[in-house]
């Protein structure tokens, strides 16, 4: 029983993680949008660094809250 209940609360941590990864590229998606209407090249440095950062979400999130307050 102790054991479905852990993997229960792993899949629920999983999916909360899910949503937050789904919401959060769906923020950097429309940032891009807005940008490239304006500055194409900047929405183009946004995506690069995007893919570069992919792997440190933490930084990627401070960044894009930054450009989002721009």
């Amino acid at each position: 029983m102790q054991i479905t209940d852990r993997l229960s609360v792993i899949e629920h941590q999983n999916i909360q993680n899910l949503k937050l990864l789904v919401s959060q590229l769906s923020m950097l998606i429309s940032l891009i949008q807005r940008v490239s209407k304006t500055d194409p090249s900047e929405a183009q440095k946004i995506f690069k660094q995007a893919a570069i950062e992919a792997i440190q979400p933490e930084n990627l999130i401070k960044k894009m809250n930054d450009l989002a307050k721009k």
